[in-house]
């Protein structure tokens, strides 16, 4: 597996788990935002931040919304 997607309350916590997942460390890996997270109001409407984390000189897969 050369990259791993996760979501997380902060993007630290995001990259933590895909790192822990592909088994790599940060200095292996190019880290993208996907989607920041929001703390919402009071709580209420709070979303998790996600993450793509791939391992250097690997490539993802393109998905349809990439550009060839």
């Amino acid at each position: 597996m050369d990259y791993s997607e996760k979501w997380g309350n902060s993007v630290d916590e995001a990259v933590a788990l895909a790192l822990k997942d592909l088994k790599l460390t940060i200095d292996e890996v190019d880290v993208e935002v996907l989607e920041e997270p929001t703390k919402g109001i009071l709580g209420l409407g709070r979303k998790p931040g996600l993450v793509r984390v791939t391992k250097k000189g690997a490539t993802a897969e393109k998905t349809d919304g990439d550009a060839a």
